[in-house]
């Protein structure tokens, strides 16, 4: 009883999140108005990375970082962190928050092809059959939207897809950390490596105090550095914990909804029925490809 109390505790926290991530997708491209994407990264991570310290300190988690590990931690720094974030919040200056959301769920797809291709792991018919349909899902977004994409949406596709491979790719190097580090402690220290890498270039860009004049602005970004990076990744480690892989990366199908429902709402973001088909396809089969290679790519 207790146990089922607990998860479905989790549950309805997680679904929070979905939420508020999808909120979050709305409050950057609202800051991106007056912010460049690295000064915008910089000062997200810096309020998520006050969260972060404040937990570890309440908790008195002390995890030495080994010098071994840090040119992988600098590599993972990198993949699943600048160069990732910066091409999603690229995309979202030329897409619609919930087009970026959907074609990121493309990503267990190229996550179990690369696991196939490293691990030599085999895939099952019901994943291979789930891939390409999800492939179908993506091109039948992409084709509706020809006529947005020849006016300079295509630039947001690659800035998406160059995402996808970049989470892949991450997914796989982290591997080498995940062992030596508890996901808060491995967090930490990745999002105080990226700090000190962005702080040069995100201050220097920094257009002074003034740009919070603007209280939407101000309010975009509190919401999303200590709300969405902070709190809500130690509400995402807590449900990972209590309810696995598999059923986080299920709910995670939540987000595009979610994105898709607030981009509406609060941006006035439009798709037709047949890009909203389109991308319950690529939910679904991407899904089914979760489901089927033990719910490793998330």
């Amino acid at each position: 009883m207790g146990q089922d109390l607990a998860r479905k505790k989790a549950y309805l926290a997680v679904i929070f999140l979905m939420i508020l991530w999808g909120i979050d997708y709305v409050a950057i491209k609202v800051a991106q108005g007056s912010l460049t994407t690295l000064t915008l990264m910089f000062i997200r991570y810096l309020l998520g990375f006050f969260v972060i310290s404040l937990f570890m300190i309440l908790n008195r988690r002390r995890v030495k970082l080994s010098a071994r590990h840090i040119p992988m931690m600098i590599l993972c720094a990198f993949l699943g962190e600048i160069f990732y974030y910066y091409c999603e919040y690229s995309a979202l200056r030329y897409m619609p928050a919930a087009l970026v959301t959907v074609v990121l769920t493309f990503t267990p797809v190229v996550s179990a092809i690369m696991d196939r291709i490293i691990h030599k792991r085999k895939l099952s018919v019901i994943a291979i059959t789930a891939m390409i349909i999800c492939v179908l899902g993506v091109c039948l977004i992409i084709g509706l939207d020809m006529d947005e994409i020849r006016a300079g949406r295509l630039t947001g596709y690659v800035f998406c897809f160059c995402a996808v491979m970049l989470w892949a790719s991450y997914n796989f190097a982290i591997e080498n950390l995940e062992g030596d580090y508890d996901s808060v402690s491995l967090t930490f220290y990745q999002v105080m490596l990226v700090l000190i890498i962005l702080a040069p270039v995100g201050i220097h860009q920094f257009p002074g105090f003034t740009v919070f004049n603007d209280h939407i602005i101000l309010i975009a970004i509190l919401f999303s550095g200590f709300l969405c990076e902070g709190v809500g990744f130690l509400i995402y480690i807590a449900g990972l914990r209590a309810l696995g892989p598999t059923d986080m990366v299920t709910l995670n199908n939540l987000l595009p909804v979610s994105t898709a429902v607030f981009g509406w709402i609060l941006l006035g973001e439009h798709l037709t029925p047949l890009q909203v088909f389109g991308m319950a396809v690529v939910i679904i089969a991407s899904f089914t490809v979760v489901r089927n290679t033990e719910g490793k790519h998330s």
